[in-house]
């Protein structure tokens, strides 16, 4: 049965937390190197493995400086002091295993996340610790199964303590009513979308944008608060041009007093110049509750979307068809596998 059979909200619901259990135990059961004199956190990834790494930024809130890259080529200040995660769920991401040669090539400490792959082999022969997760999903629906081990590792290595927010996020889950979820669904499944936060969730709206576009099969725009208050909402005075939108907001009860100023503000200013203004709030307590809620959220109202106007949510031709292109043009990773054999033959 699919995720929207008959009875779509318990069966979500339980795979869903499955998998936070899961990534969790996978976590618990890695060998963290010693970190000692890390100077920055880069993580690195693509699509629905790299989007950990917002979301890692939303939640750890470390004291080292932390960075996001989806591309080939890691920034100028990495050197042996960084600390490089490499995320990669098929584990044959080219701009990952571009990164991953020269993360090893600048002596970084490096930790890979994978299911296997040529990241999982090279990762094997280099003697890199490698978090190893089940195959067998698209890379964005297994997003706990990479998430909580990243978590779990930072833990070992004395980057913060997630034990009880894995928890906590597990019974929020459980208690989420997608009802609504089901009504915005079905309210915006032919519109035109946009998707505003605030800053302390940008991972979230990522996450949000990327499951449109790859479930629903919608093109969205997406910024958060307060920057966009200097620059996108001033896009909507052209009526014409946005009377379609329907925007949704994503909300917390935990945002600051200027925060909520600013987004009602906004709303009041907007309401005559798009079809709809939508909120959905995140639940519980902590920094991983409320952002895994959202991702939750999304993972289920894209769906929905998908189910409701009878598209393949899982499937993503344009992506095939562009790495099928690639490949026959480029070959990176057949390249790069074999500069790795020659080097490791020296």
């Amino acid at each position: 049965m699919g995720l929207f059979g008959e009875n779509p909200m318990k069966g979500f619901t339980e795979d869903f937390v499955g998998m936070c259990d899961e990534g969790r135990s996978i976590g618990e059961s890695f060998q963290a190197p010693d970190m000692a004199g890390v100077a920055n956190i880069v993580v690195c990834g693509l699509g629905g493995s790299g989007v950990c790494g917002d979301l890692l930024v939303d939640v750890a809130k470390l004291r080292v400086p932390i960075i996001t890259v989806k591309d080939y080529h890691l920034p100028k200040f990495v050197d042996e002091k960084s600390l490089v995660f490499l995320i990669s769920y098929s584990g044959n991401t080219e701009e990952t295993l571009s990164q991953f040669m020269q993360a090893r090539n600048l002596g970084c400490r490096v930790v890979t996340v994978t299911s296997g792959g040529k990241l999982k082999e090279w990762s094997e022969k280099d003697g890199v610790p490698c978090v190893v997760i089940p195959s067998g999903r698209n890379p964005r629906d297994a997003l706990p199964l990479m998430f909580f081990p990243l978590l779990m590792a930072l833990q070992k290595m004395g980057y913060g303590s997630f034990g009880d927010e894995m928890e906590e996020c597990k019974e929020v889950v459980k208690k989420m009513d997608l009802r609504k979820m089901d009504e915005l669904a079905n309210k915006i499944k032919n519109s035109r979308i946009a998707v505003y936060g605030t800053s302390d969730h940008v991972g979230s709206l990522r996450r949000m944008k990327n499951e449109f576009n790859e479930n629903a099969k919608m093109a969205i725009i997406y910024d958060f608060f307060p920057e966009l208050n200097h620059n996108e909402m001033n896009g909507y005075q052209r009526t014409g041009l946005t009377k379609n939108v329907d925007v949704i907001i994503l909300r917390d009860k935990f945002e600051t007093e200027e925060m909520s100023a600013r987004i009602e503000v906004t709303k009041g200013i907007l309401e005559h110049y798009v079809n709809s203004i939508n909120e959905i709030w995140c639940s519980g307590e902590s920094k991983l509750s409320r952002t895994m809620s959202f991702v939750f959220i999304a993972s289920y109202m894209t769906g929905k979307i998908a189910s409701l106007v009878g598209i393949n949510r899982s499937s993503v031709p344009f992506v095939d068809r562009l790495k099928d292109s690639l490949k026959s043009r480029t070959n990176v990773v057949e390249r790069l596998d074999g500069k790795m054999k020659s080097e490791t033959k020296k």
